[in-house]
């Protein structure tokens, strides 16, 4: 910090100044005081001062390497107070580490919430050392944490310009891109991955990148592999479990799905039980899946998707008006969800209300212009009304969007 680099100058300039006049003078008292000649006492003056800024120099490198474990431990522990406290001390103690120093104290901000902090760390860090990748990556998650998605890719590329064989960037910028809808560049980002580390990890990335791609084929070939390096791995087996489903080996997805939940999917495993209820409602086993829409409520209680399901499980049971109540608070928990907009159109036009179903029809497909289902039934609605024109329009899209 150039306030601290300032101040040292300005001492050691006074040192320097007046260090030759210090040393003259305590020779001349001291050799007439003890009778020695005045070159051995300045030779032992010299020694011991020799002697004490070592002392002082040793004791800085062992305050600094204390001060450094401390921070790192108490960041283990998940105590980012702390470790931003010592972070701090360490920082205004000894200028020379505050590059990675404030990459590791906004990291620790990052942890707790504190982006905009951790930010501001970042760029000094950066602007310390311009060639530090590692404060570039840390920065581009920050930035993407604001949603700030296009800085985010800069810095993630700036990172792996400046490391290129260091899979965290890849594995960063992978899983944004994944979520811009990029799968082609995630999938490259994390088949870079797999050939700087060839780990369950990798291939878990790149699995659920092809899976979300729409190459089901080619997910399980990856998330097997997975597998086979990991055979503990619930993400692996639980995303194979729904690239099967995909592919409509019930059977088969099924025993994946009993397996991820066997080996215990943390704070994901409201997902698995909702996809195991969809796979029911498949198999017409509609109580089975009710059971695994419930528990998977139990679990996370705010997810939009799980009622996305149980409206669909409604429908198709016979409960339009129940089917519409849990549409309606999916949309309430994520106003952006297509998907639920889609399914109470249907139900909407299944009561026959035909205008509240072109309505969420056209919130649907602005939230996904490419929604081919959505074109596809609201071409059939506006038939209804009598609107051939826009039946019309609606079925050409669709069919320049996907042909088959």
């Amino acid at each position: 910090m150039a306030e601290f680099d300032s101040a040292v100058s300005y001492k050691m300039s006074i040192f320097g100044r007046y260090a030759g006049w210090f040393f003259i003078i305590s020779s001349a008292t001291l050799s007439a005081i003890l009778g020695f000649s005045i070159v051995h006492v300045l030779v032992a003056i010299l020694l011991t001062s020799g002697v004490l800024f070592i002392g002082v120099f040793l004791f800085t490198v062992i305050q600094t390497i204390f001060r450094s474990r401390s921070a790192l431990a108490s960041a283990a522990k998940c105590d980012f107070d702390g470790a931003i406290s010592q972070m701090d001390t360490l920082i205004q103690s000894n200028p020379r580490v505050t590059p990675e120093g404030l990459d590791f104290r906004g990291r620790c901000e990052l942890d707790k919430g504190n982006i905009d902090a951790a930010i501001r760390d970042f760029d000094r860090a950066i602007e310390l050392d311009p060639k530090l990748a590692a404060a570039y990556r840390d920065r581009g998650t920050a930035k993407k944490l604001k949603n700030e998605l296009v800085g985010a890719i800069a810095d993630y590329n700036k990172a792996i310009e400046l490391e290129e064989d260091e899979p965290s960037a890849y594995i960063a910028r992978g899983m944004l891109r994944q979520r811009l809808g990029d799968f082609d560049g995630a999938i490259a980002d994390f088949s870079r991955v797999i050939e700087l580390s060839r780990n369950s990890h990798a291939f878990t990335l790149r699995g659920s990148a092809k899976l979300e791609a729409l190459d089901f084929a080619g997910a399980i070939i990856d998330l097997n592999e997975a597998i086979l390096l990991d055979s503990k791995s619930a993400v692996a087996v639980a995303n194979r479990g729904l690239a099967r489903f995909r592919q409509g080996n019930l059977k088969d997805a099924l025993a994946d799905y009993d397996l991820a939940i066997a080996l215990g999917m943390g704070a994901d495993e409201y997902a698995v039980y909702n996809n195991r209820g969809c796979l029911r409602l498949v198999q017409s086993n509609f109580g089975g899946a009710m059971i695994d829409f419930d528990k998977s409520l139990q679990l996370n209680p705010r997810n939009a998707s799980i009622y996305n399901s149980r409206g669909h499980a409604s429908a198709i049971s016979g409960d339009i008006d129940g089917a519409i109540t849990h549409f309606n608070r999916a949309i309430q928990l994520d106003p952006k969800f297509p998907e639920a907009y889609y399914n109470r159109a249907l139900a909407r036009q299944r009561q026959g209300d035909i205008d509240g179903a072109i309505s969420d029809f056209d919130s649907a497909i602005e939230l996904r212009p490419k929604y081919v289902k959505a074109l596809n039934a609201r071409g059939s609605a506006k038939g209804i009304k009598g609107d051939e024109d826009g039946a019309i329009s609606d079925y050409d899209t669709g069919i320049q969007i996907d042909p088959r």
